[in-house]
């Protein structure tokens, strides 16, 4: 992976359904296999269902 690589957070169902953060990610991995990109991504809990479970939409460990 490139030096110069991008990190990009996916905060799976936060506005959108899961199932399209699925897709979107599959997507993106493919291209960045095929094409070298530098890009990674880390999932991070946040949102509505992590609202639910523990009363705050984001811990301070993920923002």
């Amino acid at each position: 992976m490139p030096t110069n690589a991008m990190r990009v957070a996916v905060m799976p169902g936060d506005g959108i359904g899961v199932e399209v953060t699925d897709a979107t990610t599959f997507v993106l991995e493919k291209l960045v296999r095929r094409h070298g990109l530098g890009l990674s991504t880390e999932t991070l809990a946040a949102g509505a269902f992590v609202y639910q479970e523990t009363g705050t939409a984001m811990s301070e460990e993920v923002f």
